[in-house]
């Protein structure tokens, strides 16, 4: 059983993926605003950042530098475009009905709720891409967009800034490709072509600046809100979702493994394993749930999580039939 972990993929990289699937699911399923709720804005402060850095930590930047553009978009075309798309139109159903042809492209470069991943993630591979290929250092792309993530991150966080980049082109790039994040892809790469400086006598200081960084922010949450905070915040931010990704490179090239409970392991490993097809249709319960019992938080969370494990069991035998992972599931 411990040797099927082992066959083909890295058991930790889906196990990780496997835990952020999860709190993705949490995060979208709990009821309430982001700033009602210290739950969910610790989730997601850091989930889809590492999500982002364990991607752009599994890209091969030699392998990328080599690839052409044609073979580069034929390689995520039926494993990343075509299920996003499948989905975009499915969700897009829903939220528009029989007014979907009206919206024409708008729900490509407006879509629905979290499905802004995919084009982000596509624009990050292509980004880097032309970045390598002009010969340009990863450690100096990470340097450079250092200082242009807190930038984006506050003008992100700040209704008053931000409208005035609404119903524009600078607002739909920001909607659809989130550039605020592609730091974390970029430093994925970063650290695993640089495993040398995470050593173990540094660890210490470095899990004590994280849990300051952690404690700084939720104090935020709690905070007045001013632009001084907003700066405080994005800073302490940048700084955790750094520090947590750090310390999953390291837990992914160390022999100390999690896998407790071999079921469990199998379990959160199939997650990962699954997390694309996950992510694309968690939302269709929840939906679903919120139709039916919208007045009853109670009967609200019992079902979405019946819901959560009937799709789980839909995803499984979808992944048997090819054309069900070519068109509905893909593969990250």
């Amino acid at each position: 059983m411990v040797d099927k972990l082992h066959l083909d993929r890295n058991i930790k990289i889906d196990i990780t993926k496997g835990l952020l699937i999860t709190l993705v699911v949490i995060g979208h399923l709990l009821l309430g605003k982001l700033n009602d709720s210290i739950v969910r804005y610790i989730i997601y402060s850091f989930h889809m950042p590492i999500f982002l850095f364990i991607s752009g930590y599994l890209v091969n930047v030699q392998k990328l530098e080599k690839e052409s553009l044609p073979g580069l978009f034929r390689k995520y075309f039926f494993r990343l475009i075509v299920p996003w798309t499948v989905a975009v139109i499915i969700y897009s159903l829903i939220e528009y009905k029989y007014n979907i042809l009206g919206k024409g492209f708008y729900i490509l470069y407006h879509p629905f709720y979290h499905l802004w991943y995919i084009p982000a993630f596509l624009s990050y591979i292509f980004c880097t891409y032309f970045l390598v290929k002009l010969n340009i250092k990863i450690k100096t792309i990470v340097l450079a967009l250092l200082p242009l993530t807190i930038f984006l991150n506050f003008i992100y966080i700040s209704p008053g800034v931000n409208s005035y980049f609404d119903s524009n082109l600078i607002s739909n790039i920001s909607n659809l490709f989130r550039p605020q994040f592609y730091f974390y892809f970029i430093l994925g790469i970063f650290f695993k072509n640089n495993l040398k400086i995470i050593n173990k006598y540094k660890l210490l200081y470095l899990l004590i600046i994280l849990l300051l960084s952690f404690f700084v922010n939720i104090l935020m949450f709690y905070a007045q809100i001013n632009n001084f905070n907003k700066l405080i915040s994005v800073v302490t931010l940048i700084i955790q979702n750094s520090l947590i990704g750090l310390f999953v490179v390291k837990f992914l090239n160390t022999d100390l493994s999690l896998l407790t409970d071999k079921k469990i392991g199998l379990f959160i490993s199939w997650l990962g394993k699954e997390s694309l097809g996950i992510y694309l249709w968690h939302v269709l319960p929840l939906l679903l749930a919120k139709y039916l019992f919208i007045n009853s938080p109670q009967n609200y969370y019992v079902l979405s999580v019946i819901l959560i494990m009937m799709l789980l069991g839909v995803i499984y035998l979808m992944d048997k039939s090819k054309f069900f992972k070519q068109f509905f599931l893909g593969k990250i």
